[in-house]
């Protein structure tokens, strides 16, 4: 079932990359309706929950391509996105005893790195364009891609 995941994310990737290079040729839309907004956010849920990823790269694609979001917008509302959405899974993992053997003092230090991290990252988004935060997200996206390639072959 890894491999599977891993190939479905492959794929994803791959799309939105390719998404992120013809973004003028493809239409926007400015959806409005909140049960196609509902929709919406359930399918990029499911598909995180699925594939077992946050889904950044897919939230920040939908987001510009359903709601016509510039790329700095969309990922600032990728990041309450999956906060969200994996609070509830976090919670059900603790409920359900699954981070017992996890060793909480790692979770602390991740969770404060988090935290500095995004501190620090909003600062320097400011100095960024969108054009330079689109190129940043294409970096990143090759990166994701790569990463999987050699999880499905390496």
């Amino acid at each position: 079932i890894q491999r599977l995941q891993t190939s479905i994310l492959f794929i994803m990737m791959v799309l939105i990359f390719a998404y992120t290079l013809y973004q003028n040729k493809c239409k926007v839309y400015q959806v409005t309706n909140p049960g196609l907004l509902g929709l919406i956010g359930f399918v990029l849920g499911l598909l995180a929950a699925l594939l077992g990823v946050g889904g950044g790269p897919l939230n920040v694609m939908i987001l510009m391509m359903f709601l016509g979001m510039g790329i700095k917008v969309a990922a600032l509302s990728s990041i309450f996105i999956i906060f969200f959405a994996q609070l509830s899974n976090i919670t059900m993992s603790l409920f359900a005893g699954k981070l017992n053997d996890f060793p909480y003092v790692y979770l602390l230090i991740i969770i404060i790195s988090g935290i500095s991290g995004g501190m620090i990252g909003s600062k320097l988004s400011a100095l960024f364009t969108e054009s330079k935060t689109k190129r940043l997200y294409q970096g990143i996206l090759v990166s994701l891609i790569l990463l999987n390639l050699i999880n499905l072959f390496g």
